[in-house]
């Protein structure tokens, strides 16, 4: 249902997403697997929005989506990439496994950081730069940034304080 809205998406679009709109644009911006994306959240930082834009994007969300470079599932994985991430999470990752959404979600969702790694410069960068301004620091957003960045824990602390000092 999302390609046709998509497809002759020249009315909706114009509307915010509430009231009698908000259907049209639920139908426009599906979320299934919900559950999976959940769960993969806890482990890795991807946020659920763009995990919904990949699969969107990449199958129309059709888990068993196959492009014509062997590209796999709804985050559309090829083997080579998808193995890489396999190990540390305990999958398999197969053309057949790949196709399956627990498997091809998790493993999405723990590439897409490492494999979109100017993506994740392009979301944050503003804010740091912001942050460092006159008006930042009046603001206190400095300080709230290195905060939060360095409560992520140890493993995301570091990055975050070298992209703080970069800024």
């Amino acid at each position: 249902m999302h390609g046709i809205l998509r497809a002759n998406g020249r009315v909706w679009p114009e509307h915010y997403p509430a009231g009698i709109w908000r259907s049209v644009w639920e139908l426009a911006y599906p979320r299934p697997f919900k559950a999976i994306v959940d769960r993969e959240r806890q482990r890795s930082p991807i946020p659920e929005a763009l995990a919904y834009a990949i699969m969107r994007e990449e199958s129309a969300f059709k888990p068993r989506a196959v492009s014509s470079s062997n590209a796999y599932g709804l985050m559309q994985l090829i083997e080579p990439t998808a193995q890489r991430m396999a190990a540390p999470l305990g999958f398999s990752a197969t053309a057949e496994s790949l196709k399956r959404p627990e498997v091809n979600i998790a493993l999405g969702s723990y590439s897409v950081p490492g494999e979109w790694g100017w993506i994740w410069f392009l979301l944050i960068g503003p804010h740091l730069v912001f942050a460092h301004t006159r008006a930042g620091r009046i603001l206190g957003l400095d300080r709230l940034l290195v905060k939060r960045i360095t409560s992520q824990g140890q493993e995301r602390a570091g990055l975050g304080q070298l992209l703080v000092r970069l800024a």
